[in-house]
């Protein structure tokens, strides 16, 4: 379905648990991020969770953005043009990504504080979260864990001093040429959602989990809910 300036007219708008103004845009079935020009520079959260967008693309200059939710699509590929300086939290959790490529374009999207990326191929590989915390400096929150000064320290060893100074590895990863890049094999959105979890959650208790993820409406709550998953423990 495309997001028509009729579905943004008549969007819902909700100030959500944490105060912020956000555009309601879930569960439509949509696979383009498009005509989001239209909508008013007073948002402050867009919420896309769980369609079919296969691009993080096509997302206007809103200088109020501060949140994107993305969780649940199948994003591939990412908009290295983008610009949305006031944006700090971004939660691509159970998409597509694959390839260290692509995380690169990430530095792009402001001065990203949370990031949340589970359930996505390349989140499998080892230097998956080091090379994310290296990517970007203003990361304090990865995948619902604190990002240590110690990691920090780690991934400049294995990356470069900064991303001006990336050394080879970095390098290799980013322009595609390292070939030992290991990620989980192509799968569904709910397959995807599924792997996230662990063992000890019975069945019951993972589907009123990932019910509740559909719903999160802040990413205070989707942080919560997808540390329970993580983790394995309903609080």
């Amino acid at each position: 379905m495309k997001l028509t300036p009729q579905i943004l007219r008549n969007a819902t708008r909700m100030i959500n648990p944490e105060g912020k103004l956000t555009l309601l845009l879930r569960n439509l079935e949509l696979t383009y991020i498009e005509n989001l020009e239209l909508t008013t520079d007073d948002i402050n959260v867009i919420d896309l969770t769980n369609n079919d967008i296969g691009e993080l693309s096509g997302v206007p200059t809103l200088s109020n953005l501060e949140v994107l939710l993305l969780g649940n699509n199948n994003i591939s590929s990412i908009d290295e043009n983008g610009s949305l300086p006031s944006l700090h939290s971004l939660s691509l959790i159970n998409n597509n990504i694959r390839t260290f490529s692509e995380l690169g374009k990430l530095r792009h999207f402001g001065q990203i504080q949370t990031l949340l990326m589970m359930g996505n191929p390349i989140s499998t590989d080892k230097r998956y979260r080091p090379f994310l915390i290296w990517l970007l400096p203003s990361l304090k929150v990865l995948d619902c864990e604190k990002v240590k000064s110690a990691e920090r320290t780690a991934a400049a060893t294995l990356f470069g001093a900064s991303f001006e100074e990336a050394n080879a590895l970095a390098l290799q990863l980013m322009n595609g040429e390292d070939t030992s890049v290991e990620v989980n094999k192509e799968a569904s959105k709910g397959e995807r959602l599924m792997t996230t979890t662990v063992k000890k959650l019975s069945a019951e208790e993972k589907a009123k989990l990932i019910a509740e993820l559909e719903k999160a409406e802040s990413m205070e709550e989707i942080e919560r809910i997808q540390t329970a998953l993580k983790n394995g423990y309903v609080g």
